[in-house]
């Protein structure tokens, strides 16, 4: 395969360390609880919505539409609980 099909070369390109860590610390502002609250509540929708759709005999046929959504679903719970644990944070503040 020609190199532009096959990765490239890699010249030119520096890699990061695993995490993105390049000693620079960023400080992110405290959102409030109603901000996250709402993203919360979208995201329960989305999850919900993954799981009619995933539930669908045509998709659960589609292995590979499967799986698509199913690593949609992890993102997405995963996000989900990222977000209940700074609405935690949020509202013991």
């Amino acid at each position: 395969m020609p190199p532009a099909v096959a990765g490239g070369s890699g010249r030119g390109k520096k890699k990061s360390a695993p995490g993105g860590s390049s000693g620079v610390k960023v400080i992110k502002k405290a959102r409030s609880a109603e901000v996250i609250e709402k993203e919360v509540a979208e995201l329960e929708e989305r999850v919900a919505g993954l799981s009619l759709e995933m539930a669908r005999p045509d998709v659960a046929r589609d292995i590979t539409m499967l799986v698509k959504l199913n690593d949609e679903y992890e993102q997405t719970q995963s996000r989900l609980s990222e977000l209940m644990e700074e609405w935690e944070r949020a509202e013991a503040t």
